[in-house]
């Protein structure tokens, strides 16, 4: 609109020199047409010098104007929109169809709004290239973990000119008035349904989370995003303390459950192994002093295995007993 009201400003400029030449030229010529009608033409009436401007001036600088207001009105009348690049065109308020990249034909009244369709980067952390602050989230038990976090986000080409009308905003501002805001809301609200420790290990899953929240939350403004990047989740110094003691009776249990497991893999060997001598005593039709002699041997090399790896081991095994009771923990 301003390129064709000043392009209007200097077409009047050059309707007006013109107009002035056109002047100048009758007052010469009617100088000349005066003197012609006394005698002799020597009324005495002199004929005043015209002016160099007069002859050469006028035309010069209309000429020049002319091609000024050509170019500024023509300007008005054409928008070009880049390949990266949507259009909205407004006229009086009222937001058209989108304008893909290209040349396009516009009224003078009609402004044509750039919005990007190339990804825009949003980065919340602590490096020079982010646009803010990363995102202080607590977790579910009440730990706070600092959030690096970044994505991408550009205008949805059909619905461009929806994002106009709820944003009216440049490219600066809806990065930060919308897709920043919804970022950080996407953040917390992932990170306040886990644990301490899920919200430690489990980058690769929040981050998927995130995203699904985060597209819900700027799907209305016509806005696409790229899945974003969990860049960082550092835990402050009572997260960390807690992560380290769980950490800690993660690994006492770990190491008491597999010393249960042990000791029952060898209760269970030794009394496969008592059943066994049992079976043999059985079939063999052993007297008892012979039960007791292949018991004590057997005993003898059970005891030397137990004493190298340190495990327990009944302490009379082959008692003046029946051969059941050799059996330990046997039915």
């Amino acid at each position: 609109m301003l390129l064709f009201i000043v392009g209007l400003i200097f077409l009047a400029a050059t309707i007006s020199l013109l107009a002035f030449k056109r002047v100048a030229r009758r007052t010469w010529a009617a100088y000349d047409a005066q003197k012609a009608t006394h005698l002799g033409g020597s009324s005495g009436i002199r004929r005043p010098e015209e002016p160099e401007f007069a002859r050469t001036g006028y035309g010069v600088a209309a000429s020049l104007t002319g091609f000024i207001a050509a170019v500024l009105i023509a300007l008005s009348l054409v928008v070009i929109v880049a390949s990266t690049q949507v259009g909205v065109p407004v006229t009086l308020g009222h937001a058209g169809a989108p304008l893909e990249s290209g040349i396009h034909f516009k009224s003078p009244i009609t402004k044509v709004h750039k919005l990007p369709t190339r990804g825009v980067l949003v980065k919340l952390s602590t490096d020079d290239d982010a646009t803010a602050k990363p995102v202080l989230a607590r977790s579910a038990q009440g730990g706070l973990f600092t959030v690096s976090i970044s994505t991408r986000w550009a205008t949805d080409k059909k619905n461009a000119n929806h994002l106009f009308l709820q944003a009216h905003t440049s490219q600066d501002s809806i990065t930060k008035g919308i897709v920043e805001t919804a970022l950080k809301q996407a953040t917390n609200a992932v990170y306040v349904e886990k644990t301490n420790s899920q919200a430690a290990s489990q980058r690769g899953v929040i981050a998927d989370e995130i995203g699904l929240h985060l597209a819900g939350l700027v799907a209305r403004y016509g806005i696409d995003i790229d899945p974003p990047q969990l860049l960082d989740a550092e835990p402050d110094a009572g997260t960390r303390a807690a992560l380290s003691s769980f950490a800690q009776e993660q690994q006492r249990t770990a190491v008491a459950g597999q010393a249960a497991v042990t000791a029952q893999n060898n209760a269970a060997a030794r009394v496969n192994e008592a059943i066994g001598i049992r079976n043999a005593a059985a079939q063999a039709k052993l007297s008892g002093d012979e039960l007791a002699t292949a018991c004590m041997q057997t005993w003898s090399n059970v005891v030397t295995s137990a004493a190298n790896h340190g495990v327990a081991v009944y302490t009379n095994p082959c008692g003046n007993s029946a051969v059941p009771s050799v059996i330990a923990g046997g039915k």
